[in-house]
């Protein structure tokens, strides 16, 4: 699978926060996609291959819709054009969007730096 389109979509899932600063989420972004391109990798084949699926039905589609492979394009209109598809219930586009999203999401929020930016506490002692 092509790790820079897996880092474009990673780009266009993840949150913007404002508590990062270019560098941490440009490095943020890198681990969470290669952390995708593993448990893709990793995943059952029944699973895996409709991962797969959709990864390139982003791709070809918007190429289709704006006339530029999705890396070119702006994270704005990845994100439109994500969106678009998370909506779209044939072949169950929609579901596939969801498992991808939850992957990606849980390894964004599993980093340190945004664990501390958003203000979750590890010890919960400290609530106190």
């Amino acid at each position: 699978m092509n790790k820079k389109l897996i880092y474009t979509l990673t780009e266009a899932i993840v949150p913007t926060a404002p508590f990062l600063s270019k560098m941490e989420r440009i490095s943020i972004t890198r681990e969470v996609s290669e952390y995708i391109a593993l448990r893709i990798n990793s995943l059952i084949f029944l699973m895996r291959i409709p991962l797969k699926i959709l990864i390139l039905f982003l791709a070809f589609s918007h190429l289709l819709v704006t006339l530029r492979t999705f890396s070119q394009s702006s994270i704005s209109q990845r994100r439109k054009h994500t969106e678009r598809i998370a909506k779209w219930h044939a072949l169950h586009m929609n579901d596939l969007m969801k498992l991808m999203k939850a992957l990606m999401l849980i390894a964004y929020y599993d980093n340190p730096i945004v664990r501390k930016g958003i203000g979750y506490v590890d010890d919960f002692s400290k609530l106190d």
